[in-house]
């Protein structure tokens, strides 16, 4: 069945893709929050093999479906879709299984990725001060340092869909925020939008390998 449903997200990835190019934004809201919902579909058709950890995905899944919705509206719901995403990488963090022990590799993984995220946060902060003051640095820094958590735990699990799953989330948000509140390029929402995609079917798949 994954089989099947892989297909069809990747024909309604690539209508999205030619909804963006043509501004058609009936399409785009049509196909973001539904390439995401068929993604969702790989999760639940798997679900009792999955047992509790397929329905955190599911639920992070389903957050993330909001956000998207929530990100797309017209009216600016950043905030708000920012604390979707917020909770749905709160329930990755909680379903990604981690080595609980501190060793060399945990460690220099913990490093390498607090400083990563300390120094994307220096250039964005300044641009997220004059955007939204410090409500908006408070989130901002908020989610920058639950999705650090989030590719944390993927990484140290050894599982690569999910290494594979976290790191392109990860740069799908940078992507979104440079795009945001530095500078927007005309190829910044497919990329972002590509590696979003990538994310959450690597994850998705993470409950059927």
């Amino acid at each position: 069945m994954y089989i099947p449903l892989t297909f069809f997200i990747t024909v309604s990835a690539a209508f999205y893709f030619y909804a963006l190019f043509n501004n058609l934004t009936i399409w785009k809201y049509i196909l973001k929050p539904g390439t995401t919902l068929l993604i969702l579909m790989l999760v639940v058709v798997n679900l009792n093999q999955a047992g509790i950890y397929g329905w955190l995905i599911c639920l992070a899944l389903i957050f993330s479906i909001v956000g998207d919705i929530l990100l797309m509206l017209p009216s600016d719901r950043f905030i708000q879709g920012l604390i979707s995403f917020f909770i749905a990488h709160v329930v990755y963090v909680v379903a990604f299984p981690g080595i609980h022990e501190i060793s060399g590799y945990t460690i220099t993984v913990a490093i390498l990725l607090i400083l990563f995220t300390i120094l994307f946060a220096l250039v964005i902060i300044p641009a997220v001060r004059r955007e939204g003051g410090m409500l908006l640095i408070i989130a901002v820094l908020a989610y920058m340092g639950v999705i650090t958590l989030m590719v944390y735990k993927a990484v140290i699990s050894g599982e690569m869909v999910l290494m594979l799953g976290a790191i392109s989330f990860y740069i799908s948000d940078a992507i979104l925020a440079w795009n945001r509140f530095i500078k927007t390029y005309p190829l910044g929402e497919y990329m972002l939008m590509f590696t979003y995609f990538l994310a959450q079917t690597f994850i998705a798949y993470s409950v059927i390998v």
